[in-house]
């Protein structure tokens, strides 16, 4: 209370000033008993949010940058729509294995899930966007059942505008440049997540990272390319003509600068993109 009213003159004047003197509240048992009371208050909120849907808890331990322990709850509400992601997976899988595209052996291939970024690790950004990329076809089909299906009509829009994003081509480009340049960082953010730091060793990942960046803003426009589109069309998303004019939706075509499609993929976001990880 002499903390709040410090930053605040009516907390002072009017909570401290007039409270009686002898009511403190600072025993143990008054504060054990307040607390309880914050805590049935927060137990019946989740109670009532969640009803009779099935849900689990993920229990995650993580260092921040002030090295200081966190812990991260997540609840995933829907058993159901995991089993689908997973079921057809599976089958992509399967499929993939049974026109030879991809081989088999002991530890490839495996059914797993979406990996959910984290705020503290940049590394689990690179891994998200692997993992999205790998489980692409199945994310879109279970977004899709959803926007069908889903229990709510918030549920069912957010679906449907989320799987429409997904679907196109400015979405599967940020997303495989992304892991390109982050496939670079890695071993960088790695290191300097460390509890003991060789300062010699940091700096030569340092140099050498941003030479793999450069090289990448020097060399990779064609490979990057090829890539996007290759997986566009193995996903049936549209790929656009790079020789055609640009056209900047929202924007005045007498004010905007005739550019072809590939100036702007290339330009103003691959090479703006390297040039500010640089």
């Amino acid at each position: 209370m002499e903390l709040l009213a410090s930053y605040n003159e009516q907390v002072g004047a009017l909570v401290l000033g007039n409270a009686p003197q002898n009511a403190k509240y600072t025993s143990h048992q008054i504060q054990k008993e307040i607390l309880h009371v914050f805590a049935r208050n927060v137990q019946s909120l989740i109670r009532h949010e969640i009803g009779d849907a099935r849900f689990f808890l993920i229990v995650d331990e993580a260092r921040d940058e002030s090295r200081r322990e966190q812990m991260a709850l997540v609840i995933s509400v829907s058993c159901k729509r995991n089993d689908e992601l997973r079921a057809f997976q599976a089958a992509t899988i399967k499929h993939l294995v049974d026109i030879g595209e991809i081989e088999t052996g002991k530890g490839v291939n495996q059914v797993g899930g979406l990996q959910r970024p984290g705020d503290s690790r940049w590394s689990l950004h690179f891994k998200s966007i692997c993992s999205l990329i790998k489980m692409y076809g199945a994310t879109c089909l279970v977004l899709e059942n959803i926007a069908l299906d889903g229990s709510t009509y918030s549920q069912r829009g957010d679906a449907a505008f989320s799987f429409k994003l997904l679907i196109s081509f400015d979405f599967a480009f940020f997303l495989h440049i992304m892991k390109n340049v982050m496939g670079i960082t890695d071993m960088l953010c790695q290191a300097l997540q460390q509890k003991s730091q060789d300062i010699l060793n940091a700096m030569h990942l340092v140099t050498s990272t941003k030479t793999g960046i450069q090289k990448l803003r020097d060399n990779g426009w064609e490979t990057l390319l090829e890539e996007v589109t290759s997986f566009c069309k193995h996903q049936d998303i549209e790929v656009p003509d790079m020789d055609t004019c640009f056209s900047s939706v929202g924007r005045s075509r007498r004010k905007t600068k005739s550019v072809t499609v590939e100036h702007h993929y290339r330009v103003d976001i691959f090479t703006a993109i390297i040039d500010q990880q640089l």
